[in-house]
């Protein structure tokens, strides 16, 4: 038998459904289930919102890239080293999908620091982070035939 989705409190609901009409670069905000909602930006870059419970927050994911199963590991390590860097990035943290090698940048929203402008704030940076390691993840596969070091 499923679990049921949790339910996230309606600020959060209310938060979300006011995000696009009150941003200008926030293209859409569709809501996926009871507790996931997918933004989109006008830049076409796309995050996943889903609220979790124990403890409250929000998490917000950025699909970056799928990897090569056959992926340098200087890139792997690189990946690993930004996880250590959290602090300095909010809270940002990477993630590697077993199933499909997608590569994930994340980060929680804890319920008593959700407002409106602070979640603006997470999502364009959550966004703008994950196009920054897109760029560089794909300017290092293009220079994979070559013995370059990976780029951060």
């Amino acid at each position: 038998m499923p679990h049921p989705s949790p339910t996230p409190p309606d600020a959060v609901t209310w938060l979300l459904q006011d995000l696009a009409p009150q941003s200008a670069d926030v293209a859409s905000v569709v809501q996926n289930d009871t507790n996931a909602w997918s933004v989109s930006f006008r830049d076409d870059s796309q995050l996943q919102v889903t609220w979790l419970e124990g403890p409250p927050r929000l998490e917000l994911l950025a699909r970056i890239t799928r990897l090569d199963p056959l992926v340098a590991r200087e890139v792997l390590e690189g990946l690993l080293m930004f996880n250590l860097l959290s602090a300095d990035s909010r809270g940002a943290r990477m993630a590697l999908s077993a199933s499909d090698r997608s590569l994930y940048l994340m980060r929680d929203l804890p319920l008593e620091s959700l407002h409106f402008d602070g979640l603006c704030d997470a999502l364009r940076s959550l966004a703008g982070v994950s196009g920054q390691w897109r760029e560089a993840l794909t300017a290092q596969e293009a220079r994979q035939t070559t013995s370059s070091t990976f780029p951060f």
